[in-house]
């Protein structure tokens, strides 16, 4: 019995780590095309390989 227990802890923990590095990456990913994809829009066009303005997380 002590076995089954065993497995089935390891079994869950491996999935709580599986999902949140799943989660961590596709975060990290978004973020980083949020950051580096941006550029400006004039109007509601954007305007290719121009970026005026600084990223700034507060406004």
């Amino acid at each position: 019995m002590e076995n089954r227990e065993t497995a089935q802890s390891q079994v869950s923990i491996g999935m709580g780590l599986l999902a949140g590095s799943t989660v961590m990456l596709l975060t990290m990913i978004w973020g980083s095309c949020v950051i580096v994809g941006k550029c400006d829009l004039v109007g509601s066009v954007a305007q290719d390989a121009q970026d005026t303005k600084v990223f700034n997380l507060t406004g």
